[in-house]
């Protein structure tokens, strides 16, 4: 981006100004061009003249910036396939035994009421599993 010295004269500010409309101009139309991209896994450079930008640059932010949508997308494709088998299962009440039970000094066993869908499981986010345990005594 162009820079402005402090003690410029009016004609050099003048100059300075149309300088930032070009830029501003540009970088508008190179961003625009790039989104019209998506979804591509990799855009590639735009047509026209960019003079005012580091397009090589940009460009692999650009690259980078798409991987990691891609990548995002990708989660939520796989997200959306697991929720719709989830919600196909119907459980009935079902005890399953605690794997660790044999190290525990009481028998463990979780209570499991239906299969979870996927916003329950990422309503969870930053806590154990919220499943019924109960103590079973011997």
């Amino acid at each position: 981006m162009p820079s402005f010295p402090p003690n410029a004269s009016e004609k050099q500010y003048e100059e300075h100004v149309k300088r930032m409309e070009e830029f501003n101009e540009q970088t508008e139309r190179f961003s625009r061009r790039i989104l019209e991209q998506w979804p591509n896994e990799v855009p590639v450079r735009p047509e026209g003249s960019f003079t005012m930008i580091q397009v090589t640059q940009a460009l692999h932010a650009c690259i980078a910036q798409f991987s990691e949508w891609h990548k995002n997308r990708r989660s939520l494709d796989h997200l959306q396939l697991v929720d719709e088998q989830l919600r196909r299962i119907q459980s009935p009440l079902v005890r399953y035994p605690w794997p660790y039970a044999s190290l525990q000094h009481s028998q463990i066993r979780e209570r499991y009421n239906s299969a979870p869908n996927h916003n329950k499981l990422l309503s969870q986010r930053g806590s154990t599993h919220r499943f019924c345990v109960e103590e079973k005594e011997t």
